[in-house]
């Protein structure tokens, strides 16, 4: 295209198609809010989450990456015996065919581990994985930050665990999360804490999905009690992002990971903060001293000032009986 050639219609109109909203029903994965920079967000995503996923689970298989070596293997079985010219044609469509199938039913590219998907919200961003639970691979990347208090995303700003997706109606709420309730709690007793988040959705209320959730942790989970402290174990998060719904169960939520901010977490502790000095602050003490010391001075500066008068009166009187006896 050369420099002043006009562009053509295609490119100022959006796609034809645009990435269904319904095609994560069902799924898990991670739900992550950025600041406006949804292209670096991703990138920032996948790193994180690819870099501690291989620790955990050790280095991503991709169905099909092991297809061509078999395929050469073929070949120089093919050159060594000679096969005419419409043999090799036959095996070079099965060898499309089998590489047609390995990808999906709905002809998209081969499922990787993580793959983000657009909320239809801004600033929001929806990572899909294909590990059974998604906990794990983020409480380790939130601990190695504690520990080394190293921000290692910018434009990443939260990053919450999404155990359920499911659309933004209150049965299908109720549904998923009665399930989810069954399969994490059963037996066991823990505080939680609930948090709704409602976005670019006017059809449910905040209140409404909060009866919803205690209604379902008091029929399926009766020994697990509903805290507002810090001291909550975990907390359910139901976040509404247009028409679906992430539910999430996130363990110290409001204590240790700080509401799962990166950032906060890699930032460093109140105490090691510079100009936070505390009452007992020695420094403080010095300046208290000084303080006092400058007051003693002017105080003894007034005092001599007034012994100074009184002398000098008294010399005054002296001359005065001085001269009246003279005299």
């Amino acid at each position: 295209m050369g420099k002043f050639s006009k562009r053509k219609k295609s490119f100022y109109l959006p796609p034809n198609k645009k990435q269904r909203l319904d095609t994560i029903i069902g799924s898990v994965g991670y739900l992550a809010t950025c600041n406006t920079h949804e292209d670096v967000c991703v990138k920032e995503g996948y790193s994180l989450l690819n870099c501690f996923a291989d620790k955990l689970y050790g280095p991503e298989q991709i169905a099909g990456s092991e297809a061509p070596e078999a395929d050469e293997v073929q070949d120089a079985e093919v050159s060594d015996t000679e096969e005419d010219a419409d043999a090799a044609l036959q095996k070079e469509v099965a060898r499309l065919q089998t590489a047609s199938q390995s990808v999906n039913q709905k002809g998209n590219a081969v499922q990787r581990r993580f793959q983000s998907i657009r909320c239809g919200a801004a600033n929001n961003v929806f990572f899909r994985t294909t590990l059974a639970d998604p906990l794990p691979t983020l409480l380790a990347a939130m601990d190695d930050i504690l520990q080394t208090k190293l921000a290692r995303t910018k434009h990443l700003i939260r990053l919450l665990p999404v155990h359920a997706v499911c659309k933004a109606y209150l049965d299908k709420i109720e549904k998923a999360l009665a399930a989810l309730c069954t399969e994490k709690f059963d037996g066991s007793q823990k505080s939680f804490y609930a948090v709704i988040k409602v976005m670019s959705n006017s059809a449910v209320k905040k209140e409404e999905v909060l009866s919803v959730v205690l209604k379902v942790m008091e029929e399926n989970a009766p020994q697990c009690k509903p805290v507002l402290t810090k001291d909550a174990e975990v907390a359910l998060v139901v976040s509404i992002i247009v028409t679906n719904c992430y539910i999430g169960i996130a363990p110290s939520y409001l204590g240790v990971y700080k509401k799962y901010n990166l950032n906060e977490l890699a930032a460093p502790a109140s105490a090691d903060v510079p100009g936070n000095t505390s009452i007992n602050d020695p420094v403080q003490k010095d300046t208290s001293d000084k303080v006092v010391e400058q007051e003693g001075c002017v105080e003894g500066a007034e005092d001599s000032a007034h012994a100074g008068n009184e002398s000098e009166k008294a010399n005054a009187e002296k001359d005065d009986s001085k001269t009246v006896a003279d005299e």
